[in-house]
C-alpha cells in the first residue's frame, strides 16, 4: 500500500518533480479528485509566471554595491561570535534591535 497522497507531493507533480512511481499513484488519485486537480494546474500556472517574470534576474550578477552586505561576517556561524549570540533572541531587521532575555 502506497502512502497517502500530501500537499507536499501535489506541488511536486505541479513542478515536475515525482518520481515516475509517485507520478503514476498522484495521477491516479487527482483522477478521483477532481476539485484537487484545479488547484494543481493553478500552481503551475503561477509557477510558469513566476519563472517567465524572475529567472532572468537570476542569471544576472550580484550589483557590486550589495556584496560587502552579503558577505559581511553577521552572516556566518552566529554562535561563534560572543557568548551573548549564543543566547535566544527576537530580532527585528527592520528596526534593528534584539530582545535577548537577561539569564
Amino acid at each position: 500500500m502506497s502512502a497517502p497522497i500530501s500537499e507536499d507531493d501535489l506541488h511536486a507533480f505541479a513542478d515536475g518533480k515525482l518520481a515516475p512511481t509517485r507520478l503514476a499513484q498522484v495521477e491516479a488519485w487527482l483522477a478521483a479528485h477532481p476539485e484537487h486537480r484545479q488547484q494543481v494546474e493553478d500552481w503551475r500556472v503561477l509557477s510558469a509566471h513566476l519563472h517567465r517574470t524572475y529567472d532572468r534576474v537570476l542569471d544576472e550578477p550580484i550589483p557590486a554595491r550589495v556584496l560587502p552586505a552579503a558577505n559581511a561576517s553577521r552572516w556566518r556561524d552566529p554562535l561563534a561570535r560572543s557568548p551573548q549570540a549564543r543566547r535566544p533572541c527576537l530580532v527585528d531587521a527592520r528596526r534593528r534591535y534584539r530582545l535577548c532575555p537577561a539569564w
